[in-house]
């Protein structure tokens, strides 16, 4: 709880399967508020640019799951 490691989510997805783990990924968005039409068409446009064309996330909160895959 201490220690703080940021990575970059591709970097991160790698490092943990390399070490042979199957990796699952989920974006978190907490919103609740009801918002204009006009106002989450902007903000998807924004988040469109962030992501295709600038290339970074835009997420607050990524969840990322890491197990060993199960022998069958």
């Amino acid at each position: 709880m201490t220690h703080l490691h940021c990575y970059k989510l591709p970097d991160l997805w790698a490092y943990l399967t390399s070490m042979d783990l199957q990796v699952e990924g989920y974006r978190v968005v907490f919103d609740a508020e009801h918002k204009p039409l006009i106002k989450r068409g902007l903000e998807l446009l924004g988040k469109y640019m962030i992501t295709h064309i600038l290339g970074l996330d835009y997420a607050d909160n990524i969840l990322v799951i890491a197990h060993k895959s199960s022998l069958t």
